[in-house]
């Protein structure tokens, strides 16, 4: 059932013009990121997401490995989870170990796009479907998750020689 799902969502849904599609995947290399790259061929590269833990680092590392076997190129590194962000005080601390999303970057040879912290907000916005960045675009995480994109997209650029044809 996963594996017709996936078909229908990469092979037969009309997406019209679009900048960019981005498919977020279960961790690790499973039957939903391999069907993912063989129904779209020419996947401009993907994000590696990961924890600070070690079991999320082996995780990561897997499906780094699969990308580039199957030659997707790896457009970064983004560390989850890293820290969290108190609603009452703003304080950012580091309840997890940090840095490794920087240390696989380095490991893989490719940018380190940054480090995202729990902070309930994001996560209430994800559940009642108004992204954080539109509900408070001033804020200090609005500020991260869009250095984040800026660094993705001119990773992108770069790739393509400065230009970018819109997916459709």
């Amino acid at each position: 059932m996963r594996r017709a799902a996936t078909e229908e969502f990469c092979a037969n849904v009309a997406y019209g013009t679009c900048d960019y599609l981005i498919i977020d995947l279960p961790a690790g290399t499973g039957s939903e990121a391999v069907s993912v790259m063989q129904y779209i061929s020419d996947l401009t590269g993907a994000i590696i997401v990961t924890m600070a833990s070690e079991v999320s680092q082996a995780t990561a590392r897997r499906a780094a490995t699969l990308c580039t076997s199957a030659k997707v190129p790896i457009l970064g590194v983004v560390e989850n989870m890293s820290g969290y962000h108190c609603p009452t005080c703003g304080d950012n601390s580091a309840v997890l170990r940090s840095g490794a999303g920087q240390e696989l970057a380095e490991q893989l040879s490719v940018p380190f796009l940054g480090r995202l912290p729990l902070h309930q907000s994001v996560a209430a916005g994800s559940d009642e479907g108004r992204p954080f960045v539109a509900a408070a675009p001033d804020s200090e995480m609005a500020q991260t998750f869009s250095f984040i994109v800026d660094k993705l997209e001119t990773n992108i650029h770069r790739r393509h020689g400065g230009t970018l044809q819109a997916a459709g």
